[in-house]
């Protein structure tokens, strides 16, 4: 980086006021930034979005009604029968 050397206070305020004409939008680092800052709040954007959205998809799920059917696994000499739980 280049050193900048001033001779007179007229100086500073010659290069400060340059500073302050530079708008920030044309460095190109800002916009680097700004647009990693950007994609970073899209990014939390949608996982909030899929979170929610997994969520909801679950409680409808859990809040179904449930229906149990009795079917026989083995004959009915040996007594036992599965339950099996199907959701409608």
């Amino acid at each position: 980086m280049d050193e900048i050397r001033f001779k007179s206070p007229e100086e500073v305020h010659v290069y400060v006021k340059k500073l302050a004409e530079r708008k920030r939008e044309e460095d190109p680092a800002a916009e680097f930034w700004r647009v990693i800052r950007e994609g970073a709040r899209l990014f939390i954007l949608v996982v909030a979005y899929l979170q929610y959205f997994i969520i909801d998809l679950t409680n409808q799920a859990l809040t179904l009604p449930s229906t149990v059917f009795n079917v026989p696994a083995l004959p009915a000499k040996h007594g036992l029968v599965l339950v099996f739980r199907f959701f409608t």
